[in-house]
């Protein structure tokens, strides 16, 4: 359930759970850098579509860009 909605999204935040997906990216020797504004204004439900969206854009990049 952990990678629908990880643990670290509400109590360390969004800019950690897009870490944890980027690192996922590192591991593969992919560059990666993560850049989050102020995300205090995302209510949960906006933060949880933003880190559901990035992680099929990472899981794309990793299936199909032979990353």
């Amino acid at each position: 359930m952990s990678e629908v909605y990880p643990a670290d999204l509400d109590s360390e935040g969004l800019l950690a759970a897009l870490e944890g997906l980027a690192d996922r990216l590192r591991a593969s020797e992919v560059s990666a850098r993560v850049t989050v504004p102020d995300e205090s204004d995302l209510d949960p439900t906006t933060a949880t579509l933003v880190y559901r969206v990035a992680r099929e854009a990472v899981t794309n990049v990793l299936k199909h860009a032979e990353a």
